[in-house]
């Protein structure tokens, strides 16, 4: 089984999360330590800040982190440990999993259709994909198992 699970989250698409939350849970033994994560649009940039109140990113991170605390406690058990990180979704997966040394990383799938109807990847599960130095499981709209 795996030791690190890392589980990236949209909390922004709940019946999402929850799914990725189950599926994680199947594949996770008593020993396994689990971080689940979510990323957060980089609003940190000077031209992008200067449009929100100066403690905006500081609500908007400690939110996240709030929600991301609940769908832990709801849908996950064991070792489990919440992260926020804040910029390009695949860029900070990838950064987590390397530094966390994760073993597998599971991240969702939106359903998405190519010109003929053919199913593609979505740029983000498609560069964690590509770039992972570990396991990737990538969850679709698919039933749970």
């Amino acid at each position: 089984m795996y030791k690190k699970l890392l589980l990236t989250v949209d909390l922004g698409r709940e019946k999402n999360a929850i799914k990725l939350c189950r599926n994680a849970m199947i594949l996770a033994s008593e020993e396994t330590e689990i971080r689940i994560m979510t990323v957060a649009p980089g609003y940190g940039m000077p031209l992008v800040a200067s449009f929100f109140p100066a403690d905006a990113q500081k609500k908007i991170m400690e939110e996240l982190r709030s929600m991301l605390t609940r769908l832990a406690e709801e849908h996950l058990s064991g070792n489990v440990s919440v992260r926020v990180r804040e910029g390009k979704r695949s860029k900070k997966i990838l950064e987590e999993a390397e530094s966390w040394g994760a073993d597998l990383i599971v991240v969702g799938s939106r359903k998405k259709l190519s010109r003929d109807g053919q199913r593609v990847l979505g740029s983000c599960s498609s560069a964690v994909a590509d770039r992972a130095t570990c396991n990737v499981m990538i969850v679709r709209g698919l039933p749970l198992p």
